[in-house]
């Protein structure tokens, strides 16, 4: 998976994280305001809807399928373009140890389907996407919703242990 693309200037130095100062300043308005938790939690009318570059929300996950999807083959020619140019060292054992890193990240990349991983997470049904200019997600943000099990009431009981409720999955 590549870095984050921001696009220049709609991220200023003081804003955390790969958000941008639109995203950023958007979040307060989604946070959980009507009861009391020990972190910051979107409301539950934002599960599974996509936080963009600009600060607006949307409910179209078209683009960020087709952009997950983009970036698993991205990945895996990355891969394949590296093992392509490097085949002789590999099989040498010859790969600088930066080389040996870099092979690792690739490796992993190219076998971790991001297609799969957001369809698992939107199956969940606990999470406001957070995504960079290219439509992929970078921060899984969560809402306060019952089955949640990482969001937490002041005491530290989740709200899932708190509700009994546990969250969906893709099977059921």
């Amino acid at each position: 998976m590549p870095a984050a693309r921001i696009v220049a200037g709609t991220k200023s130095p003081e804003t955390p994280s790969i958000y941008t100062d639109a995203q950023w300043r958007a979040l307060p308005n989604l946070f959980v305001k009507d009861r009391e938790l020990l972190y910051n939690a979107a409301r539950a009318e934002f599960v599974n809807k996509v936080l963009l570059p600009d600060g607006t929300v949307s409910e179209d996950l078209a683009p960020l399928r087709a952009a997950t999807s983009q970036a698993d083959q991205d990945d895996l020619a990355r891969l394949t373009k590296f093992t392509s140019a490097r085949q002789e060292d590999i099989l040498r054992g010859k790969l600088t140890t930066a080389e040996q890193l870099e092979l690792r990240d690739l490796q992993y990349w190219a076998n971790h389907s991001q297609a799969e991983e957001l369809e698992s997470h939107l199956a969940q049904q606990r999470f406001l996407l957070v995504v960079d200019a290219n439509n992929v997600v970078h921060i899984w943000f969560q809402c306060a919703v019952d089955h949640n099990p990482d969001v937490h009431t002041p005491d530290g009981v989740s709200l899932a242990a708190a509700t009994g409720a546990s969250f969906p999955t893709r099977e059921g």
